[in-house]
């Protein structure tokens, strides 16, 4: 049996303070989003 490799993307959000648009409770928070799909989200395109 093949398993699939899954690729991860770092996203790199800025200084710590932002950790509060990824944090428990948010429309991101734990989603299996591509990081694409995590910057536009952020608004870090």
């Amino acid at each position: 049996m093949t398993h699939a490799v899954r690729r991860i993307d770092p996203v790199i959000v800025g200084p710590l303070g932002r950790d509060r648009e990824f944090d428990v409770g948010t429309s991101v928070f734990a989603k299996a989003l591509t990081a694409d799909e995590l910057r536009r989200a952020l608004d870090l395109e």
